[in-house]
């Protein structure tokens, strides 16, 4: 338990506030720049990542508070879900990116394979989910089943990767760089997740 003075504390929460601002901007100005290059040159990986950078920062949004505060005040049950939900979303198109770029169905046939299969499984959880804001489902296997498909994922897509930059896939060393960073910060979430 940390004993703040007032003034010291909302210096703290303002500085927090900025921070977080300047973090959900870009991912705003990232999210707008990669829609208008799918608009204009109708190519699918700018969509997916489009679609990937808008369900992640939701999912962010929601993890620290600010759905529930900004976006929905009045569903209590839904905030309970909408990290998973927007996370496990975000997850499959992020599989389904890796796909497309990485030209997997070229470089790694059977992975291609489990890597639908993983984001399928994703967008089941996303939906059942939703479904259990209605219907008596327990949640719990749903989180623990997104755990699961998150661990499995996560080193397909780096072996992916691996093998199209060892193929010499334009810009797949980049992608692993890029991508390891941002599996990495999943897995910490994962394992806080896990205790």
């Amino acid at each position: 338990i940390n004993v703040w003075a007032p003034s010291a504390f909302y210096e703290e929460v303002q500085h927090t506030l900025a921070l977080q601002a300047l973090y959900f901007g870009g991912l705003l100005a990232l999210l707008l720049y990669n829609f208008f290059l799918w608009v204009s040159l109708k190519d699918l990986r700018f969509l997916l990542y489009t679609l990937f950078c808008g369900l992640l920062g939701l999912g962010i949004f929601a993890g620290n508070g600010f759905g529930r505060l900004f976006i929905w005040p009045d569903a209590a049950d839904f905030d309970v879900i909408s990290q998973t939900l927007f996370l496990s979303a975000a997850l499959a198109f992020a599989i389904e990116f890796a796909v497309v770029f990485l030209k997997s169905r070229d470089v790694a046939p059977r992975i291609t394979r489990l890597l639908h299969g993983a984001a399928t499984v994703c967008i089941l959880i996303a939906l059942l989910l939703t479904c259990s804001l209605w219907l008596e489902i327990t949640r719990y296997w749903i989180y623990q089943s997104f755990v699961f498909a998150s661990l499995i994922a996560t080193p397909l897509v780096i072996g992916t990767g691996i093998i199209a930059a060892q193929r010499n896939i334009p810009g797949a060393r980049f992608f692993l760089l890029a991508w390891c960073i941002i599996l990495g910060g999943g897995g910490v979430a994962t394992q806080r997740h896990l205790g």
